[in-house]
């Protein structure tokens, strides 16, 4: 075992408890589904409406916000995406989604006086 390997190796669990530590943390500021129906209410969307924007099935948002089923990750950061390429943003605290944020027409997050924190 020559010394460059054994560095090579701790590099690599480090590397490996960073990526899972930044993983978990994304994991850890998943919309939930009264923030999802919330902001899909907010914005005037059908349930059809956003699954065509997020690009999923419309009974994947109507079993997600009757709490039937969670969806996969990657399903639910669609949907999450969807929402936010709509001005929406989600509000989280200690890792847990407590509300969602509208943004202003220009893109950018809206003074207080002319934007809605739901």
């Amino acid at each position: 075992m020559t010394m460059s390997s054994g560095r090579g190796r701790a590099v690599h669990r480090l590397l490996y408890r960073l990526n899972n530590s930044i993983l978990q943390s994304e994991l850890n500021k998943m919309v939930n589904k009264e923030q999802v129906r919330a902001a899909r209410v907010w914005l005037g969307l059908s349930q059809k409406e956003l699954a065509e924007l997020a690009m999923v099935a419309q009974g994947t948002i109507a079993s997600l916000e009757t709490g039937s089923r969670i969806p996969h990750d990657r399903t639910l950061r669609d949907i999450q995406q969807a929402l936010e390429s709509r001005g929406i943003v989600f509000l989280f605290e200690n890792g847990r989604g407590i509300g969602l944020h509208i943004r202003s027409s220009q893109g950018t997050a809206a003074p207080p006086d002319q934007s809605e924190t739901v």
